[in-house]
């Protein structure tokens, strides 16, 4: 089969864009065709996907936070027309165009091939904590748009797990596949503690608690300080690590909110890294912190771990409904009194052995085969 990828970039490794790495490795393993269309690309993004045709723009058109002000909300206008004039070049010589992130939904609309949407996340205004009117205006009809143009242009939706099928429902109206994304388990269980981190980043006898993901108010970055606020003085040597791109609104707000709480001390903004720092990161670390409100972060909480780290989820993320049902870890939102229970139970040989079979459910259960071999057959059914 010949498949046309479709995002809007690909110049750092994200959730999304790890997905297509490992979707598209295991789609040349099989024998497929594949080409991806991008705004941008990293060189090692590049490398990893040798014999993968990639369409940019001549001059590559770099990420930017959308949401903080209007102009950068309208800047998604020019990603819209710069990603369909690349894909209407290309589109007739392949059997699907798989579209990813926003805004691809709206760039392959009214185009004579099936798409297929890899719903990782709806678009919504996520990165300004305190919209004006007129990017509560743009929200609005941005959205409303959103679900004429998938509706009635979008041939089939898959999503990861059943919060955000529901979501979608309640959004669109329709009812997306569901097929869980895989893991990379041989890669994070490898992870090690790493000397050198742990001096770059003062660790060295803390009770570490990390999360992972780009700072915006979606993943919700403040309720994991409060919760270093609040157990400070009950855990006097807790830290926490907030790994992703902090350059947002939202990031400003974060650090503000530090310093005016004098948690100075106990909190450190790494900004964005690599998968191998990630990686090594969480090993050393106590327990891995999510409360996301809805959208994003899915890949995440299995990776930590993968890497053999105890995790804390919000019953609102996507991801939380597999947790649960499989006992793979914490789900709740009181952040403060799960980590509290982890620092007290640490070291016990039950709290080891549960962390051990949730390794062993990730290493069965979610492979990036199982997802490839899945996603190929709505791929077929949506040429029929």
């Amino acid at each position: 089969m010949k498949i046309l990828l479709v995002h809007p970039h690909l110049d750092f490794y994200g959730g999304a864009e790890l997905v297509i790495n490992n979707f598209v490795s295991i789609l040349q393993e099989k024998n497929h065709q594949c080409a991806i269309v991008t705004l941008s690309i990293s060189k090692d993004f590049k490398e990893k996907l040798k014999g993968v045709k990639f369409f940019l723009p001549q001059n590559q058109y770099g990420f930017q936070i959308r949401g903080k002000s209007l102009i950068s909300a309208l800047g998604l206008i020019k990603e819209i027309f710069l990603l369909r004039n690349l894909i209407k070049k290309v589109y007739k010589d392949y059997d699907v165009i798989n579209v990813h992130n926003f805004p691809t939904t709206w760039a392959a609309v009214g185009l004579s091939k099936p798409i297929i949407w890899m719903c990782n996340e709806p678009p919504d205004l996520w990165t300004n904590p305190n919209p004006n009117f007129l990017l509560k205006l743009i929200r609005f009809l941005g959205i409303k748009l959103d679900v004429f143009l998938v509706r009635n242009f979008i041939k089939k939706i898959v999503v990861a797990d059943q919060n955000n099928a529901d979501y979608f429902i309640k959004r669109y109206s329709l009812k997306p596949e569901i097929i869980n994304y895989g893991i990379d388990y041989n890669f994070f269980s490898k992870a090690k503690a790493d000397k050198k981190l742990i001096k770059k980043y003062d660790l060295d006898n803390k009770f570490v608690v990390i999360q992972v993901g780009v700072v915006t108010p979606q993943k919700n970055q403040l309720e994991s300080l409060k919760a270093i606020k609040n157990l400070k003085d009950k855990i006097k040597k807790i830290k926490i690590i907030l790994a992703g791109n902090d350059k947002t609104s939202y990031g400003e707000m974060l650090k503000n909110y530090v310093s005016e709480n004098k948690i100075n001390n106990h909190v450190c903004f790494t900004g964005q890294l690599s998968q191998e720092v990630i990686k090594n990161l969480y090993a050393s670390s106590n327990v891995a912190v999510f409360p996301i409100k809805v959208q994003g972060g899915w890949l995440s909480p299995f990776e930590a771990l993968s890497a053999g780290v105890p995790i804390i989820v919000y019953p609102t993320m996507g991801a939380a409904s597999i947790i649960s049902k499989n006992n793979l870890g914490v789900v709740s939102k009181d952040l403060s009194k799960n980590i509290l229970t982890i620092f007290k139970n640490y070291n016990k040989l039950d709290f080891k052995r549960n962390l051990e079979k949730s390794q062993k459910w990730i290493r069965n259960n979610l492979t990036w085969e199982k997802f490839t071999e899945q996603m190929l057959n709505i791929f077929k059914e949506g040429v029929l």
